[in-house]
Parts: structure tokens; C-alpha cells; sequence
């Protein structure tokens, strides 16, 4: 069953982080969370948050695409948890097959400062991502983040002088991501196994080819109370508050 996160039109909450919003009688300008660009609003989220008609529109893939071109941000971690409060990222998808390299690659090139190469890579993953059919992995035993952070490595080596000698580097990404990921067990969590997948490549990279991209503390997730089969406490990125963050 796929879970959504409230819409903002339909309950007057925020779609980033669930809060009340407050109506003002004039509009006001807001930048964007996703595209930065400023709009007029009349609604205000307590926390500042707003997401503009453009981006809220935007299918999952492409919202993805777009905001790992656009970002700047080095820590995969938290790219991936800025999309997963996209409107359109659902609880289960296979969205997650793209978000996962494009979380990754996104930080890899803002990390080298080579940003200009980062959207040939990510339309190659997108390409890539997109031909895993959707409810493969309830079906055939894989899992779509681990699935993704093997793609995040072919697409890196792809063309390079990494090419042929480190082709397995992608088979043994997946591996050790599903490993991790099966490690808690069979509850179903698309959002906390994109967390695992994407700690255990930034790991795998620097074993591999001994770059180090930026890891800052472990997110808190924010859907515990979304999703039935939640682990709780026994979930590394709990939030035991309860609060949205």
C-alpha cells in the first residue's frame, strides 16, 4: 500500500513538514525548497517551508532530477531526505531506484567541484533506473535502494579508466547494500533502506577509491507515523519525538 504525505490544498498543512499553515490576506514571496526560485503565496508554513505549484506538479523522477542538478549540497544523506518529502516521492516506489545514484552522484560531483559532468550522469541513471519495473523488488528478493547504489557505481566508472577492471565494483555495492538492508529484518521501508544503501555506498567508496564524501550525524526520519510497518526503536533513524523534522 502506498502512503502519501498530506497535501497542503487538501488539509491546510504543510507538505514539507505537516505544520498548520497560516493564511495571510496578502501574498508574500517564498523561495522554493526544490528550485529556489521565488513565488507568491498566500500561505505560510510556521517553519518557512514552501514548495511552489511548479515543483509540487513535478512527477518523481523528475523532481529528483531536477533538485540533484540544482543543489549544491555534499552530503547524500541529506539530499535524499530533502526528496523524500517531495509531494510526489511515495512511501513505496520505484522512484527509489533513481533516487538513491542521484542522491549519490549528486554529492560525489559537488564534492570534486566538478558539477558541470553531474547531469550527463544522472540522465544515464534516470535511463538506467527507470528499466527496473516497479514491484520487482516484493517479487524477485532485491531491493530497490540497493539496486539503486549499483547503479551509482556504474554509471561512475562508465567511461573511465575504471571501466572494465572495476565493473564488479557494481554487483558488490548492490550486494553489501542488500546485505545491510536485510539485516533488519522484512518490514517493508523504502525510506529507511535509502538510508542504509546510501551509507554503506559512501563506505564501499571510500574502501574502493578512497574518496571520502561528506557524511554529517545520521537523519532522523520524519514518516514514522506514516507507515504501518514501522519499526520503531529498533530502526536506526527512529524518531522517537514523533515530530516531523
Amino acid at each position: 500500500m502506498n502512503i502519501y504525505k498530506p497535501d497542503a490544498t487538501e488539509n491546510g498543512h504543510c507538505m514539507y513538514c505537516n505544520q498548520l499553515l497560516r493564511r495571510d490576506s496578502g501574498s508574500s514571496l517564498r523561495s522554493c525548497l526544490f528550485c529556489e526560485s521565488e513565488k507568491e503565496t498566500t500561505s505560510i508554513c510556521p517553519t518557512g517551508h514552501f514548495i511552489c505549484t511548479d515543483c509540487y506538479s513535478l512527477s518523481a523522477c523528475d523532481a529528483i532530477e531536477q533538485h540533484c542538478t540544482a543543489t549544491r549540497e555534499r552530503d547524500p544523506a541529506r539530499i535524499a531526505d530533502m526528496l523524500l518529502r517531495h509531494p510526489s516521492i511515495r512511501m513505496h516506489g520505484n522512484e527509489y531506484h533513481y533516487l538513491v545514484p542521484a542522491a549519490l552522484l549528486a554529492s560525489y560531483f559537488n564534492s570534486s567541484d566538478t558539477a558541470e559532468e553531474k547531469l550527463q550522469h544522472l540522465l544515464d541513471t534516470r535511463i538506467m533506473a527507470e528499466n527496473h519495473t516497479e514491484g520487482l523488488c516484493c517479487s524477485d528478493g532485491d531491493c530497490g535502494a540497493a539496486v539503486g547504489a549499483g547503479i551509482f557505481f556504474t554509471v561512475l566508472v562508465k567511461g573511465t579508466m575504471f571501466d572494465e577492471y572495476h565493473r564488479q565494483w557494481s554487483s558488490r555495492a548492490s550486494e553489501r547494500s542488500l546485505q545491510r538492508i536485510d539485516s533488519y529484518g522484512v518490514s517493508r521501508c523504502c525510506k529507511r533502506d535509502t538510508f542504509l544503501a546510501i551509507e554503506e555506498a559512501v563506505r564501499f567508496l571510500r574502501e574502493t577509491q578512497a574518496v571520502r564524501l561528506v557524511a554529517t550525524e545520521r537523519q532522523q526520519c520524519g514518516f514514522s507515523g506514516l507507515h504501518q510497518e514501522c519499526l520503531s526503536s529498533a530502526c536506526p533513524f527512529y524518531n522517537s519525538s514523533g515530530v516531523t523534522v
